[in-house]
C-alpha cells in the first residue's frame, strides 16, 4: 500500500493502459481518479464508477 500526502496526481487513460501492458506480475494496482476506479494488472485494465460491479468482473 502506498499512501501519499499532498495533491493527488492524475495519470490518465493512456498511462494506465500502458501500465497494464507493461505489468507482468499477478498483483493488481488500484487507482481512483475522476470518480472512476481503475484496476490495473498484467494485461488487465478494468474500470467502473461502481466498485461492486468492478470487483465482480475481476472474480
Amino acid at each position: 500500500v502506498t499512501l501519499r500526502a499532498g495533491r493527488p496526481q492524475a495519470h490518465g487513460q493512456e498511462t494506465l493502459d500502458r501500465l497494464a501492458a507493461a505489468i507482468r506480475d499477478p498483483n493488481f494496482r488500484i487507482f481512483a481518479e475522476g470518480g472512476v476506479i481503475h484496476v490495473v494488472g498484467a494485461g488487465i485494465h478494468e474500470q467502473s464508477r461502481d466498485p461492486f460491479a468492478l470487483f465482480d468482473r475481476l472474480a
